[in-house]
C-alpha cells in the first residue's frame, strides 16, 4: 500500500491489486486536490497529456497499449507487443520509432466496435485507443458543447463533475444500431457510476445492445461498485468486461480547502505572437449553431477530426494522412529547440498529432476547465487562468507551465468563439515568460 497526502489535508491510500505490465505507480500518476466539494482529490496521469506536460508520443502508446489488452481481456488474444509497448512507456525511448512500427502493423478489431472517449480528459485517450484499431470501427466523444439544432443520441451526467452533463452527438444517426460492441474509455474509474449512466441512456433508447467494454488507465472501484455493475448486467441483461492497465483500491481521507489558493501575480513579458490557420479540406468541417455558457450562439465552424460528431476508420486516417502531408509546414511554425504545443479542453487529439510532427524538444499538453488547487508544495505547482476562446463563459485553466522555461508555446484551437478570450489566454501565457505564442486554428476562426 501507496500513502499519498496531499498538502497535509487529503490523504490517499492507494493499495494496487492488479499490475499487468509491473507498471511503477508514479509511471501512471500522481496526486493532487481538486477544487469541487463533491470529490477532493484528482489523480494526475503521467501519461495522458492532459495536465502535465511530457512527449506527445506518449498518450498516442498508451491507446495502443490498451488496444493490446483489450485484446487479451476480451477476446483472449495476447499481443506479444504490448510489454514492449510498456517498457518504452516507461523508459520514454525510442517513443516515435514505436509509435510508427504500430501503426504500420495496427490491432485488427476481432469485430465491429463502436468507441466512445469522455469528455474532457479523455477525448485523446479514446481517439488513441481507435486509432490503435484496424477493421470495422467508429468513434465519437461526449462533449459538453450544447448544439441546439442537433438531437443528441444520448445524455448523461457524470455527478462528481464540476460540469456534470455529457451530450453524444452523431452525424451517423446508425451509430448505435446493429450487434457492434460498445466500448466506452475513460481515464480513471473511482465509482464507474458515469459509465452505469450512459449505458443506461443507450439501453433506453437502444434496447438491443448487449456487450459493452469499460476501458480505463485505472481502475479503483470498490467491491461495492463492482458489484454494482455485476447487479446492473443482471437488471439489463447485458454483459460488461472491464479493461485497465492498473487496479486497485483506494481510502481517502480530508477535505479540500473551500477558498481556492492564492494567485500571484507574474509579470508579463511581452511576446511575439503569431496566428496561422491550417486548412485541410472543406469537408472536414461541422457548420452548426453552438450555445454559450454565456448564453450567446456561435456560427464558427468545428473540426470533424474532433471525435465530437462521429469518425469512420477511413476518415480518420484520411485526416492524419493529410497532417502529416504537411508536417514541413508545421514544423516551420517552431520558433526555437524547446517547444510546447497546447490543445485546448475537449480538442486534444489533433494538437496531440500535430505535436508529434514537429520532431524532438517538443511537449504536449491540454488546458481544462478542471479547477484544481495549485500549490508551490503540491505536484501541481502553478495555474494559468482565463475564459476559454472556444466555448465562452466557461473558466479554463493551464497547469505547471515552469517559468522562462520555453523558448515557444503553439496553442492549437479547433476555433475561435471570442477573440476577447483569446487575448486572455495569451496573457496569461506571457506571466511563463515565454517568448513566442502562436495560434494554430484548424478553422478560419469567425465569429
Amino acid at each position: 500500500m501507496t500513502k499519498y497526502s496531499i498538502l497535509n489535508k487529503v490523504h490517499v491510500d492507494v493499495h494496487v491489486t492488479n499490475n499487468p505490465y509491473a507498471f511503477d505507480e508514479r509511471t501512471l500518476f500522481e496526486m493532487a486536490m481538486r477544487i469541487n466539494k463533491k470529490r477532493s482529490f484528482l489523480f494526475i496521469s503521467n501519461v495522458l497529456g492532459k495536465h502535465i506536460a511530457l512527449p506527445p508520443q506518449v498518450p498516442l502508446l498508451l491507446g495502443q497499449l490498451l488496444a493490446m489488452r483489450y485484446m487479451d481481456v476480451v477476446h483472449e488474444k495476447p499481443d506479444l507487443r504490448a510489454q514492449a509497448v510498456a517498457e518504452t512507456l516507461k523508459t520514454r525511448e525510442q517513443l516515435r520509432e514505436s509509435l510508427q512500427a504500430l501503426e504500420e502493423q495496427p490491432v485488427i478489431a476481432p469485430k465491429p466496435m463502436k468507441i466512445i472517449g469522455f469528455a474532457e480528459t479523455a477525448t485523446a485517450l479514446g481517439h488513441a485507443f481507435f486509432n490503435a484499431f484496424q477493421g470495422d470501427v467508429e468513434y465519437v466523444h461526449t462533449t459538453r458543447e450544447v448544439l441546439p439544432n442537433l438531437s443528441a443520441l444520448a445524455t448523461f451526467e457524470e455527478e462528481h463533475s464540476h460540469a456534470t452533463t455529457h451530450n453524444v452527438y452523431m452525424q451517423n444517426e446508425q451509430f448505435f444500431e446493429g450487434d457492434a460492441e460498445i466500448v466506452l474509455v475513460d481515464d480513471e474509474l473511482t465509482t464507474g457510476q458515469t459509465n452505469l449512466n450512459i449505458i443506461a441512456q443507450i439501453l433506453a433508447r437502444f434496447p438491443h445492445k448487449k456487450r459493452f467494454v469499460i476501458v480505463s488507465i485505472l481502475d479503483w472501484r470498490s467491491d461495492a461498485h463492482r458489484q454494482a455493475y455485476r447487479d446492473f448486467e443482471q437488471q439489463h441483461g447485458i454483459h460488461i468486461d472491464e479493461v485497465n492497465i492498473l487496479e486497485g483500491r483506494i481510502a481517502v481521507e480530508g477535505a479540500s480547502p473551500e477558498v481556492p489558493p492564492v494567485q500571484y501575480a507574474l509579470e508579463k513579458t511581452t511576446p511575439t505572437i503569431a496566428q496561422h490557420t491550417l486548412r485541410i479540406d472543406d469537408v472536414h468541417y461541422v457548420f452548426e449553431q453552438s450555445k454559450q455558457d454565456d448564453d450567446s450562439t456561435c456560427e464558427a465552424p468545428y473540426f470533424i477530426g474532433s471525435g465530437r460528431f462521429g469518425l469512420s476508420k477511413a476518415l480518420d486516417v484520411t485526416i492524419r494522412t493529410q497532417l502529416q502531408a504537411q508536417q514541413q509546414t508545421l514544423q516551420r511554425l517552431r520558433k526555437g529547440s524547446n517547444t510546447l504545443v497546447l490543445g485546448t479542453g475537449e480538442f486534444m487529439y489533433i494538437p496531440m498529432r500535430i505535436a508529434a510532427l514537429l520532431g524532438d524538444g517538443v511537449s504536449y499538453h491540454s488546458t481544462t476547465r478542471s479547477p484544481i488547487y495549485a500549490h508551490p508544495d503540491s505536484f501541481i505547482y502553478n495555474q494559468y487562468t482565463f475564459e476559454s476562446p472556444e466555448h465562452c463563459g466557461v473558466q479554463n485553466y493551464a497547469y505547471n507551465i515552469p517559468i522562462n522555461h520555453y523558448d515557444d508555446v503553439i496553442v492549437v484551437l479547433e476555433r475561435i468563439t471570442s477573440h476577447r478570450a483569446l487575448q486572455q489566454l495569451i496573457d496569461a501565457l506571457s506571466q511563463a515568460q515565454i517568448p513566442q505564442i502562436t495560434i494554430l486554428t484548424l478553422t478560419d476562426g469567425r465569429e
